[in-house]
């Protein structure tokens, strides 16, 4: 044996000393046989050594990663059970410690939240809360503090306290102004973002979108930063609070100012459903066009140092965003007629040179929600009494009074106890106030098939209004290809031969042969004429070829420079922001103000993270904001 030893390899005397070596150990040396025992017997521990390596590793999933691997449970479990068995059993001996492992996963949420009913009792100073109680708990209370102290005060389920709610709810709290941290914050999400997006096999998000910004007037009061607990600005003035003096002369001169107006900005990614919240920015008065102007152009600057490029502005038909609008492309006054060949005159500039992105262009869309307002407030005004009296293109007097008349047709159908035609109809919608001029809905329903489909089925009538009544359809009608149809639709746009835009086209046609019609009947016309009443005024009729212009030049260019992307044109709306205002006015219990803003807005962030959202399609607050906030303790 010696010498068959020696004959051999330090390899092959090393393969002596491995467990599975087929050599009895009868053969082997003392020191060879208990390096082969203790091998065998490292063998056979190392899976469960592993196994309880691999359960004391954790990951921090983002909630689109943890939503995925949850919808991937779910359905492994409901449709694909025997291949799941087939996986254990497959695995032998390991079989039993990988299902329970699988098991274990499934139900560590239930014990954790289980586990905190059990140890912990709502009031308690020393509970010590799982992540899951406090998601349960947040869903609840970011949608309504009310409910959830009255979910408390039946005491069936144990809950945190509020005041710790607010510790997340407090997290993500921007200051007015430049917050470039929560931009850098948002880049890393969006790079996370971008490989979770190629992993699901999309294409990859390239961050080029759209910049949209509205203002909302808030309650004037002291602006304060719970975050540092400091004062930073005042939102009254002494003479308006002589109880104040002492804070208003602590603050620095600056800051010493009311907040009675905040702008808010919204990136919109075009190439993938994402968004980013802020900044925002308060104003001690109304807004003015260089104050826009400036708080627009610190957006860009911002948005474009951390990589998100902005293409174009959205924004509404306020005069102060016009007049920076026209400023940045050099134009002043009304738009007027183009200069160019008759055939297009009336197109009007739409875009300038980017500031930030050099060779690219910036373009402006008016918020087609807010011109469709425009547009049927337009035709209101051409009620008896008003300050219009539409003439069509062939000579035709026509005006709000088909709707009138449409309204009194229904009410009649309605006594006779026959269905409506235009369930959707109200009194309040045909007799406008102040209210309903500035709510999309009641002009959204003007446009639809519903009063189209009436106004059509009355002019094949013998009624003497019945040409009236077709020039009202036609306005209608082309306002429902504008609108209902092309920007505010739900239908994604692929190339510049899209059907969407197409509408698009021939609801605008309307309009510019409603005026080239009007020149020709009366050769010294003028749209720009404060006095004229035959066509819409001169500033709707700016914003609408604004509007027109300003997205098919967009869809243009985007589509020029991302091959195989599509943009859905209800996305490019102003309505989003609207959302977050109507939410901040919610979360603050109806009175936003200086104060509050900034806790508010964090709120609907971090509602958006907690609850799933969904479009069903059909209306024009569907562009669902998609915010990635984390949830996070102060």
């Amino acid at each position: 044996l010696k010498a068959r030893a020696e004959d051999q390899t330090p390899s092959q005397l090393a393969h002596r000393t491995v467990a599975a070596s087929n050599i009895p150990l009868k053969f082997l040396s003392p020191r060879s046989r208990g390096e082969r025992l203790h091998k065998s017997r490292h063998n056979r521990e190392e899976p469960r050594h592993r196994i309880a390596r691999h359960a004391s590793i954790e990951l921090l999933l983002s909630q689109q990663q943890s939503t995925n691997l949850s919808d991937a449970c779910s359905v492994i479990d409901s449709q694909h059970s025997e291949v799941l068995e087939q996986v254990v059993s497959d695995a032998g001996e390991n079989g039993e410690s990988l299902r329970a492992a699988w098991v274990t996963d499934l139900a560590k949420a239930k014990k954790e939240f289980d586990s905190d009913q059990a140890t912990s009792t709502t009031g308690d100073h020393g509970n010590r809360w799982n992540m899951i109680t406090y998601r349960m708990a947040l869903a609840v209370f970011s949608r309504s503090p009310a409910a959830y102290e009255a979910l408390k005060s039946f005491g069936i389920l144990q809950l945190p306290s509020v005041r710790s709610l607010k510790h997340f709810t407090c997290s993500n709290i921007q200051r007015p102004g430049w917050c470039e941290d929560a931009i850098a914050e948002q880049r890393q999400k969006y790079d996370l973002f971008r490989k979770e997006r190629q992993t699901a096999g999309h294409l990859e998000p390239c961050a080029d979108g759209i910049l949209i910004f509205d203002e909302v007037k808030v309650i004037s009061k002291v602006l304060w930063n719970s975050r540092n607990h400091e004062v930073y600005g005042l939102a009254m003035t002494p003479a308006e609070m002589q109880s104040l003096d002492d804070v208003f002369e602590s603050c620095a001169e600056e800051h010493n100012k009311r907040a009675e107006y905040m702008l808010q900005f919204i990136w919109r990614d075009m190439t993938a459903p994402y968004d980013i919240i802020g900044p925002y920015f308060s104003s001690a008065s109304s807004l003015d066009a260089k104050f826009s102007l400036a708080c627009v152009l610190s957006a860009l600057r911002l948005f474009h140092a951390y990589g998100f490029t902005c293409s174009a502005l959205v924004f509404d038909g306020a005069a102060t965003n016009i007049s920076m609008v026209k400023a940045m492309m050099g134009v002043r006054g009304p738009f007027g007629m183009s200069a160019g060949c008759i055939s297009d005159r009336h197109r009007v500039p739409v875009s300038t040179e980017h500031p930030f992105w050099d060779g690219h262009r910036l373009f402006f869309i008016m918020c087609p929600s807010h011109q469709l307002k425009n547009m049927v407030n337009a035709l209101f005004s051409s009620r008896q009494g008003g300050t219009k009296e539409f003439q069509s293109a062939s000579g035709v007097l026509f005006g709000w009074q088909a709707i009138i008349d449409m309204y009194s047709r229904e009410l009649a159908r309605h006594n006779k106890g026959l269905p409506r035609d235009v369930p959707a109809l109200r009194k309040n919608f045909v007799w406008r106030d102040a209210w309903t001029k500035l709510n999309v809905h009641p002009a959204k329903i003007m446009q639809q098939e519903h009063v189209l489909s009436e106004l059509l089925q009355h002019t094949q009538t013998h009624s003497p209004d019945v040409e009236n009544v077709k020039a009202t359809l036609s306005y209608l009608s082309a306002c429902n290809k504008l609108f209902e149809k092309g920007l505010l639709s739900h239908d994604p746009i692929r190339s510049v031969e899209a059907t969407t835009l197409k509408r698009l086209t021939e609801g605008f046609k309307y309009f510019s042969d409603w005026v080239d019609g009007l020149l020709e009947r009366h050769p010294d016309y003028s749209t720009t004429s404060a006095a004229q009443k035959m066509f819409i005024s001169w500033q709707t009729w700016d914003l609408l070829r604004l509007d027109y212009y300003g997205f098919t030049e967009f869809c243009k260019d985007f589509l020029s420079r991302h091959d195989g992307y599509f943009i859905v044109p209800v996305r490019i709306s102003g309505s989003a922001i609207e959302t977050i205002f109507s939410q901040c006015k919610h979360a603050s219990g109806g009175r936003l103000s200086g104060t509050n803003y900034s806790t508010s807005l964090a709120s609907v962030c971090l509602q958006r993270n907690l609850h799933p959202v969904h479009s069903s399609g059909k209306d024009y607050r569907d562009a669902v904001v998609h915010v990635d906030a984390p949830l996070r303790r102060k």
